[in-house]
């Protein structure tokens, strides 16, 4: 991950002409809705489709700061999936430390997910950054037929901001980059 000329870190495959589409992504009903999670105290989710033509659209995303994701899937995730994905076949997935029971009440991400209802949850096997960044960066560096193979719909402001530079990995004052993210919304 670079270097902006101003010095902020930016990701070297993303453009925003590019990967930003022009107008709001429009889900497609008949196709699987992946949603992704992070979780801790700021619970974030993305909700994405891989396409036909094999693009991953990023369509919604949803970012909180202190609330649980019991309180983030009742109050932000299922109301937009009641008005937006209504009736879809939908799969959870996310940072495999939801799959840690907690210390309070013994249940983990999974099991909040379950208990909320959805069915189809598997967390990542790894959560090491370089597994995560490369398999953004495989479709980043893709086209298809039909346009960039990695397209964020253009109200997912926090991915977008994100991959400009918010999400990286900081660089200490002899030149050396850390091996771990920066953790910042």
């Amino acid at each position: 991950y670079g270097q902006s000329k101003a010095g902020k870190p930016v990701h070297p495959m993303f453009s925003q002409d590019m990967h930003v589409a022009n107008d709001i992504l429009v889900p497609n009903p008949k196709l699987l809705l992946v949603i992704s999670a992070d979780f801790g105290l700021t619970p974030a989710m993305t909700l994405k489709q891989q396409d036909t033509a094999g693009r991953v659209l990023t369509l919604d995303e949803i970012v909180t700061e202190g609330m649980g994701l019991k309180r983030a899937i009742n109050e932000r995730l299922k109301p937009l999936l009641r008005n937006k994905y209504n009736d879809f076949n939908i799969q959870v997935t996310g940072d495999p430390a939801g799959n840690t029971a907690s210390q309070t009440d013994e249940k983990s991400c999974v099991d909040i997910f379950r208990e909320a209802g959805f069915r189809k949850v598997k967390f990542a096997y790894s959560n090491n950054p370089v597994h995560r960044t490369n398999a953004t960066d495989t479709f980043l560096g893709r086209m298809t037929e039909t346009g960039p193979a990695y397209l964020v719909s253009p109200q997912c402001a926090y991915l977008i901001r994100g991959m400009k530079g918010g999400y990286h990995y900081k660089v200490n004052k002899f030149g050396i980059t850390s091996e771990t993210p920066e953790k910042n919304i």
